[in-house]
């Protein structure tokens, strides 16, 4: 009964929607009223897109004025005099330490600067480039303790004899950790056993690794304890 009641209002929905589409549309069978809808709620999202792009945008131009302002004051920290003075010293101490090394065939000619590491790595075969790797960033750790008045990290070199160094070149890379960082400076060497290691282990507190490494059980609550007082500290 119901269904029957409701039948002349069904024809009066079909019949304005018939208007609708005959008002917004030419050809009925391609462009219905949901179709028309479709294309409303397609320009709605292209616009919506558009506005945000436009807004990331202005915001990463807002962003990269901003880096070159506070590259820009930066650079006013150190004068220029100051700046070439300190990239004098650092070749200075690049090109001792890599004749030191025996990689005196290392392109030098791009490089001017610390900041300049990418040209030099790019430089040399496989064993003189990781010697001039170690040239600089000893160089690197020297200027570090010449100029700077913080106290320096520890320097990490894993495995000196990187790329099967010769013997000569190997007993050149110890002598050079030894002699050229501050001898207050905290070196952490990994390597393996080497009878050119002999004048450094007799100065350093040798660690053997054993099947567990470094993380054996038995002191793990003691260290444990001393690492959270440390904590506890910098807090």
């Amino acid at each position: 009964m119901e269904i029957e009641e409701n039948k002349p209002h069904l024809e009066n929905v079909k019949k304005r929607i018939k208007e609708i589409n005959s008002k917004y549309s030419t050809d009925r069978s391609r462009n219905s009223l949901s179709n028309i809808i479709d294309g409303f709620a397609s320009q709605s999202v292209q616009r919506n897109v558009e506005e945000s792009r436009t807004e990331k945008e202005a915001l990463f131009k807002n962003r990269e004025d901003l880096q070159k302002e506070l590259k820009s004051d930066q650079r006013k920290l150190l004068p220029k005099k100051d700046r070439d003075d300190l990239g004098e010293q650092f070749m200075g101490l690049l090109i001792e330490f890599l004749n030191k090394l025996n990689a005196k065939e290392i392109d030098l000619s791009k490089i001017k600067h610390p900041t300049d590491y990418n040209k030099l790595f790019r430089s040399g075969g496989a064993a003189e480039g990781t010697r001039a790797v170690l040239a600089y960033q000893i160089a690197v750790y020297r200027q570090i303790c010449l100029t700077a008045n913080e106290i320096p990290a520890a320097i990490v070199i894993d495995t000196p004899n990187q790329q099967e160094q010769a013997n000569l070149n190997y007993k050149a890379i110890i002598k050079l950790i030894m002699e050229e960082l501050p001898s207050d400076t905290q070196v952490i060497l990994c390597a393996m056993e080497n009878n050119d290691l002999s004048p450094y282990s007799k100065k350093a507190n040798v660690i053997e690794l054993n099947k567990s490494k470094l993380l054996t059980s038995e002191v793990f609550d003691e260290l444990d304890e001393e690492l959270s007082n440390i904590i506890k500290r910098a807090i």
